[in-house]
């Protein structure tokens, strides 16, 4: 916004227009704060806070600070075909061996290798949030005579979601909870692409549906840079959409209500009802309970579905959460989480 005083004339320049306002009759407004100046920085600052609203599936990789275990194989031994015995499970993620950082397979190859004196090393894990040490004995390969884990791997995890919201200078919020096996992936960053969505499978009672879909590489829209228990963050390069203000969860009431989602291959306003609100003052995921009532959803998913993750929430025309979870035994009840809890991260 720009003022300058002509000639006891305030010129504001906001949103395109050009407000001409008596700089004397502002002084002498007998509302105080309601003068026509204060109004104007007012609306300003309101419009500053709004956001775009999102609702659009995204597909993300992550990268992982590690790797992730994903399986375990039988190596060939000199006894024959054995399996690692370790407290290793699917989901842990590798950061170190004997504190060395792990970025890929090949890494755990050259470190279990680089002393043939060593028979057993620490594994320094990440299993969900928590961090914890293991100690291991690797097998032995028959052939190669190298130590072998019989894992597999993965550097990378990928998935589709929703984004909630983009702020004015690009930064987004998506999912409302964090991606990982069993807890938040600890990430070292990664991309948002667009998604082709390819079909989805409706949601019935006591299995969850889903979105089926694929990351668009050619579509690169933004960069990761964290993975939280409250959604994944980042950038978005070319923000845009419909701006909306933001709402407190103070200000949301059990009633009706919208769900924003582009899941039909358009963006569409959904019914929905919030039928529970829980008072917290501590970030979590599920402060909402909500209900989907409108036909033309539950005709499409049957209400909510894994993919719909992070789509926006509105009431009163304000954004005020964002969907994080569906009900596997009632797919048209799911929780959702406030928006005040999204910004703050």
């Amino acid at each position: 916004m720009i003022f300058c005083s002509l000639s006891g004339i305030i010129v504001s320049k906001f949103l395109n227009c050009v407000v001409e306002v008596d700089a004397y009759a502002v002084a002498d407004s007998p509302d105080g704060n309601g003068s026509y100046l204060y109004k104007v920085v007012e609306e300003e600052n309101s419009y500053k806070k709004r956001v775009y609203l999102g609702g659009q599936p995204v597909g993300f990789n992550l990268d992982l600070n590690g790797v992730m275990v994903v399986g375990f194989n039988e190596v060939d031994t000199q006894v024959g075909f054995a399996e690692l015995k370790s407290d290793l499970k699917e989901g842990d993620i590798i950061r170190k061996i004997d504190g060395v950082n792990v970025d890929s397979s090949e890494d755990i190859l050259r470190l279990l290798n680089s002393d043939d004196n060593k028979q057993t090393f620490t594994f320094g894990i990440m299993r969900g949030d928590e961090a914890m040490d293991l100690r291991i004995s690797p097998l032995i390969d028959r052939v190669s005579g190298e130590y072998r884990l019989g894992i597999s791997v993965k550097e990378q995890i990928g998935g589709i979601g929703t984004v909630t919201y983009i702020r004015q200078d690009g930064r987004f919020a998506a999912l409302g909870h964090s991606v990982g096996a069993g807890g938040c992936a600890d990430v070292s960053g990664g991309q948002v692409y667009g998604c082709k969505i390819l079909g989805l499978e409706k949601g019935r009672r006591g299995r969850a549906g889903s979105v089926k879909g694929v990351l668009d590489k050619k579509n690169l829209l933004g960069t990761v840079e964290k993975n939280i228990p409250y959604g994944i963050y980042g950038n978005i390069d070319n923000p845009c959409g419909q701006l909306y203000d933001v709402g407190s969860r103070d200000e949301i009431v059990c009633g009706r209500a919208q769900l924003y989602s582009s899941i039909s291959g358009k963006p569409e306003f959904y019914d929905i009802e919030i039928v529970k609100t829980s008072y917290q003052t501590e970030i979590h995921e599920k402060g909402l309970i909500v209900k989907v009532t409108d036909k033309r959803l539950i005709a499409l998913t049957g209400g909510i579905i894994q993919g719909m993750s992070g789509s926006p929430i509105i009431q009163n025309n304000k954004l005020v959460g964002a969907i994080t979870h569906v009900f596997v035994n009632d797919p048209l009840r799911g929780y959702g989480i406030y928006l005040d809890w999204m910004l703050q991260n």
